[in-house]
């Protein structure tokens, strides 16, 4: 490796239109705007690398981004079952989800959305750069994405991904031109910036700082960072302005705050309340006439839930005896149940987990694939099923008004 006191290969001055030099007081830093599906980025990334011979190179990944791009396989190796029983379903469904529309993308572009990153890193490697995987974890910005949205909203964006996906849609020429400018979580959820501002800051704001911070705190300079064009004024602004980062805060996670969690708690708060109520003023067969109420309006919806994702007959036999117990209990969701069951009867097959994300990009896919139908029963029965315990309230409460 170069010696960290002199770097007589590199070049003070360069300039390119889409490379932006930083001069910090430990040493200088070259930020590399790229498109994530243009082929031109990838040439670019090697070749200021190659004419600056830095002793550090920064990518915008994360060290799982990083192995999923080496290892574009790492699908066969899932485990659905331990995603499901560790409560990941919905972070599981968000990353295949953001992979298919990558490789969408990639389709489209005939470019595989992060080859500028991966050039950036072997040619890094080739002159024995240090290389720093400087964005934040995906895990932990799809959490904070979760967080900030609610269960609600969350649903209504990932059916937004999900149309695009299934769309036979033809992509237009300045809709390449305008995804080239934008890397692709913040691609995927763009149109949901206006709508939901935590979403933009946390998928743009959030990892300029984050980025930055990393760099800033490198060991070794010159720096060159190949980073999307998007993320480059924010980071560049960071840098000049010196701005010190809490890196232990960007990676919190935040208690979610919505109306879904607000849900989760208030109705079967309300129920308990109704039928005790009943129970006091009635007697015990109105309060038993309530309790069925109940039972009935949890039970049918999850078992609704679990026919329209043509769910196993035993998947949807235990959505439906476990919905009355899982409403009352804000800490559980009969759709996880009714997931790992649907799990545990048709484990997914090696062709499952290959075809994934293909399968993800039509509706007979969706149904056909073993993976997905999982994360279907997950979300078809939590949500009508959270319906179901809304529709409970007033059929409950008609019994003491």
């Amino acid at each position: 490796m170069p010696d960290s006191s002199s770097n007589t290969n590199s070049d003070s001055n360069y300039s390119h239109d889409h490379v932006e030099q930083i001069v910090l007081p430990q040493g200088i830093v070259y930020l590399v705007a790229t498109a994530h599906i243009s082929k031109e980025s990838v040439a670019l990334a090697r070749s200021v690398i190659e004419r600056i011979r830095p002793q550090s190179v920064a990518v915008e990944l994360c060290d799982a981004r990083m192995r999923a791009l080496r290892d574009p396989e790492r699908w066969k190796k899932m485990d659905v079952v331990e995603a499901i029983r560790q409560g990941r379903g919905h972070l599981l469904l968000s990353q295949l989800l953001l992979a298919a529309f990558q490789k969408k993308l990639g389709a489209i572009t005939e470019v595989r959305p992060g080859a500028e990153m991966l050039e950036g890193a072997a040619a890094a490697e080739e002159i024995g750069a240090h290389i720093i995987l400087a964005d934040r974890a995906i895990r932990t910005t799809l959490k904070r994405v979760w967080a900030h949205l609610g269960f609600l909203s969350a649903i209504k964006l990932l059916s937004a991904i999900v149309v695009g996906l299934i769309s036979g849609e033809r992509v237009k020429p300045e809709d390449i031109e305008r995804l080239k400018q934008r890397d692709v979580l913040s691609a995927a959820l763009e149109e949901f910036g206006q709508v939901f501002p935590d979403v933009e800051r946390t998928l743009i704001a959030e990892r300029d700082q984050y980025m930055a911070e990393k760099i800033r705190t490198a060991q070794q300079y010159p720096l060159v960072m190949v980073v999307g064009a998007g993320h480059l004024p924010g980071i560049a602004r960071i840098l000049r302005e010196q701005i010190a980062v809490d890196l232990e805060r960007l990676e919190d996670i935040p208690t979610a705050r919505s109306i879904g969690q607000v849900l989760r708690w208030m109705i079967p708060t309300m129920i308990i309340f109704f039928i005790l109520l009943g129970l006091f003023r009635s007697g015990r067969e109105t309060g038993s006439a309530m309790a069925l109420s109940w039972v009935v309006a949890t039970s049918t919806t999850a078992a609704l839930g679990a026919i329209i994702a043509l769910a196993h007959p035993l998947t949807i036999l235990i959505a439906t005896l476990v919905a009355p117990f899982t409403a009352v209990n804000p800490l559980l969701r009969s759709g996880w149940i009714a997931a790992l069951v649907e799990a545990t009867i048709r484990r997914p097959r090696v062709g499952d987990l290959e075809h994934i994300l293909d399968d993800m990009g039509t509706i007979q896919g969706w149904y056909r694939n073993r993976v997905c139908r999982v994360l279907l029963v997950l979300i078809a029965v939590n949500v009508i099923g959270l319906v179901g315990g809304a529709v409970a309230v007033p059929l409950v409460a008609r019994y003491v008004w």
